[in-house]
């Protein structure tokens, strides 16, 4: 995979921020919709509580709720905002038209719908009849109506006509009843009435039964009595009371109902005003509520109409005295809290108090922090993505200049350029341009010393091949003579100079495999070079040695032995080049986190261009006397033990050419790694 693909991949964490942020709004919103639904539950046991038996009117009298009512015979009455004009339409009454019920059965079928004002009660009654009958003496259709009160008793009231127009009510005996009034007009599909009663003729009960005469001499009766037999069902109503109670207690964005154990509604606060809504799409809506997480499989609310409440989801409140649920709309699928009250009267719970409220709040508030948070963490991630492409090439651009320059670093010629792009670059390019750098350079001088090994190996060699083969052409010549033993000896000096030549030359390999098993341990360099300083002064008591040690012991880690193989090194190298009267000196501090040794000789100094030279193999600074050879592998063994051990090594001449010193540091053992 390219450089390019894994980073991008990379900038694709930068998506995990919408997710956290994501989970803290989920997190926040459940904790915001448990406030609020604890919040609501709080609101509906205060307002319950400050709702008294006054407020509530004789809609709750213990009479209303005995064994044999019949909620379906009853008669809700809608509250009405302005007086209508009785003209037999209900248009001007501002309610709409799902609040009629409908009857049907004996052949023709009927609408209707109740209403009351401060004082009166309305009653609309709309006919379905294809053959209505004015005019007939008993025989004409007509609407009977049965109120009652717990004062005034049932009474009955007949409206008939024998025109379409205004009538007034009569009774069974033909008393006429100026205080009710009616308008009578026909319709298209039959007639309608619209009557008008004052409020205390029908405070408690009220029923009708319609009429329907055939021409053919034939009658049907329908209505909300079964009989004329039957005693007439409840009229309920709101009061004003109980809505200005429930309207001094509601908390913003809410809706409080009070209904009875039937389900009929005696007080209504009305829905909220609408919430404003959001401006996001509704993609992007959706695509936040999936990420928020949904509410999971919440129930429909109750089914309800204008004036009565299914009961079945509040069984429980009715049991308990409280119950606390969540409901989502099928149409807007706005999740809504309820809280169920009863009302504390005495007796049996006959008035419950409901308040909801929507989610809708919450859901806007974490929707548009979403919608922000997607909107910013896709821009974050874009604009990561980009840069981190934009890095992802410019950082290919340098990984192909520095290959391409490595793979142009030998010449045709096998001359190699050690020079390489990037070496100044502060970061980690630079610094394998700057490594890559050195390991050309190394493999220069490695192939500058393979290039003259052999003039090497020829200088050093030609002169004990030359004795011996001198020596050996001489015998050859003169076997026999006195100078015959002579020419052996040195035949066999040469020899010797030969395999000690070959042995040098394995030297540095054995060092090389020493090094790749040496077993690193901890030990004292200061006791170490003060035994092998005494080894010396005893081995060679012509010299004068000084020795310099810390009095606190100087802890490394590595291999003794190698250790010691290196200061013999340094040793024979100060000693061949000290003069007879001169003095080797072996110095040892800790500067620092070093552990820092010097070896100086009194002398000769170094040639100048030596200096740098001095550590690589076949390098020596003598000048070839001597009967033992010297190819030049001391210092460059001593280097290789030093950098084994992490540690340097440098040569330098000291001032006023007394002579040169070599110095070695190590690392204190804890401050290195190995």
């Amino acid at each position: 995979m390219r450089l390019s693909s894994r980073l991008l991949l990379v900038s694709l964490v930068t998506l995990l921020l919408p997710w956290a942020g994501c989970q803290y709004l989920r997190d926040m919103e459940i904790a915001l919709r448990q406030g609020q639904a604890e919040a609501l539950a709080a609101s509906a046991s205060a307002v319950a509580g400050g709702i008294n038996a006054a407020d509530l009117g004789p809609a709750v009298a213990p009479e209303r709720f005995g064994p044999g009512r019949t909620p379906s015979l009853d008669i809700y009455a809608h509250p009405l905002r302005r007086r209508p004009v009785l003209d037999g339409f209900s248009d001007d009454w501002g309610l709409p038209s799902t609040v009629q019920e409908r009857l049907s059965g004996n052949g023709f079928s009927i609408r209707y719908a109740a209403a009351r004002d401060r004082g009166s009660v309305y009653l609309f009654i709309q006919v379905l009849d294809d053959d209505v009958v004015y005019g007939q003496p008993d025989r004409s259709d007509r609407v009977r109506l049965r109120v009652g009160s717990g004062v005034t008793g049932a009474e009955d009231l007949i409206f008939t006509t024998r025109a379409p127009g205004i009538l007034t009510a009569v009774t069974p005996a033909g008393q006429r009843r100026t205080d009710v009034e009616a308008s009578w007009q026909p319709t298209s599909t039959g007639y309608a009435i619209e009557m008008r009663l004052p409020a205390d003729l029908a405070e408690d009960r009220l029923g009708f039964l319609v009429t329907d005469y055939r021409q053919d001499g034939n009658s049907a009766v329908l209505g909300t009595m079964p009989s004329l037999a039957a005693q007439p069902g409840w009229l309920v109503y709101r009061t004003a009371a109980l809505d200005e109670a429930l309207s001094r207690g509601a908390p913003p964005g809410s809706r409080l109902r009070v209904v009875d154990r039937f389900g009929f509604v005696l007080a209504d606060t009305g829905p909220p005003a609408p919430t404003a809504a959001t401006e996001s799409s509704r993609v992007l809506r959706r695509l936040v509520r999936v990420a928020l997480g949904e509410d999971g499989e919440l129930p429909a609310p109750p089914s309800q109409s204008a004036d009565r409440l299914d009961m079945g989801p509040f069984a429980e409140a009715l049991e308990l005295g409280e119950t606390d649920a969540r409901y989502r709309s099928r149409d807007s699928g706005r999740a809504t809290l309820i809280s169920a009250r009863v009302i504390g009267i005495p007796g049996p719970a006959r008035a419950v108090l409901i308040a909801e409220q929507d989610t809708n709040a919450i859901l806007s508030a974490t929707d548009r922090a979403a919608t922000r948070l997607v909107a910013v963490s896709f821009v974050a991630s874009l604009t990561a993505a980009i840069l981190l492409l934009t890095f992802a090439a410019w950082l290919s651009w340098r990984i192909r200049r520095l290959s391409s320059a490595a793979s142009r670093a030998l010449t045709g010629t096998g001359e190699i350029r050690p020079s390489l792009p990037e070496a100044d670059s502060p970061d980690e390019l630079g610094t394998l341009s700057r490594d890559f750098s050195r390991l050309l350079t190394q493999v220069g001088e490695y192939n500058a010393y393979l290039k003259t090994l052999g003039q090497k190996l020829t200088h050093e060699l030609r002169t004990p091949m030359a004795v011996v083969l001198t020596s050996l052409e001489n015998l050859q010549a003169d076997p026999d003579g006195a100078d015959a033993e002579r020419y052996l000896e040195r035949a066999r000096e040469g020899l010797v100079r030969l395999q000690a030549m070959v042995s040098a030359l394995g030297a540095a390999t054995r060092v090389e495999q020493a090094l790749a098993g040496a077993d690193t341990e901890r030990f004292d360099l200061a006791a170490l070079v003060g035994e092998m300083s005494g080894a010396y002064a005893e081995t060679h008591p012509e010299r004068r040695i000084h020795l310099d040690l810390p009095e606190h012991p100087c802890f490394i880690a590595g291999s003794p032995d190698l250790i010691a193989r290196l200061l013999d090194k340094l040793f024979e190298n100060a000693l061949d080049f000290c003069p007879p009267n001169g003095q080797i000196s072996l110095r040892l501090d800790s500067p620092g986190q070093t552990a820092r040794l010097r070896v100086a000789n009194t002398g000769s100094r170094l040639p100048d261009g030596l200096v740098d030279r001095i550590f690589d193999s076949l390098v020596s600074a003598r000048n070839g006397d001597g009967d033992s050879p010297h190819l030049g592998l001391g210092m460059y063994i001593a280097r290789l033990i030093v950098r084994h051990h992490q540690g340097r090594i440098a040569a330098r001449n000291l001032p006023e050419d007394k002579g040169v010193e070599f110095t070695v540091e190590l690392p204190l053992e804890g401050t290195g790694s190995r």
